[in-house]
């Protein structure tokens, strides 16, 4: 479960499970600041394994360095998820994204450090059988994005992105 200190508010930090959590007090109080943001489909994905696959969890999480109260939110279920208002309305962004990175699994979200509008997206697609690199930009606080996968090769998956 992703677990992020507020870049804005000292004390506060978030996690993720189907739902996001604001913690405060040294984590003694916590507040529930979204819906459910996963398909909540248990035993619904595809995968061999142990299991812990199956459930849909908010799997990557990040707040804007440059505006607070701006959290993404990505499921290992293939959502992601937008507030601008720390909780108070999530906007669902899953249909914006470009296939194929539409419906995979979420792996990470990195908001740009100088335009609160920029976001990376980093999906995951092996459950699949499809280990091709997949990244996206927008630069519109995801109404529409960029594949910027470039020239990777075409058989290794991301898990991180970082902004430069």
């Amino acid at each position: 479960s992703p677990l992020i200190m507020s870049r804005h508010k000292p004390g506060v930090m978030y996690l993720g499970g189907n739902f996001v959590y604001r913690l405060t007090d040294g984590a003694e109080r916590y507040q529930v600041i979204s819906p459910d943001l996963s398909r909540n489909e248990p035993g619904k994905t595809n995968t061999v394994g142990s299991g812990a696959e199956n459930y849909g969890v908010v799997y990557s999480l990040a707040e804007s360095p440059v505006r607070a109260g701006m959290l993404w939110a990505g499921t290992d279920d293939g959502r992601l998820w937008l507030t601008q208002n720390d909780g108070g309305k999530w906007s669902e962004l899953t249909q914006n994204l470009p296939e194929p990175i539409r419906n995979q699994w979420i792996v990470r979200i990195e908001p740009g450090a100088q335009d609160a509008n920029v976001v990376y997206v980093a999906a995951n697609a092996y459950r699949s059988g499809d280990d091709r690199p997949m990244i996206v930009r927008t630069a519109d606080a995801g109404k529409t994005w960029t594949n910027v996968s470039g020239d990777l090769p075409a058989n290794a998956p991301v898990e991180v992105i970082r902004e430069e």
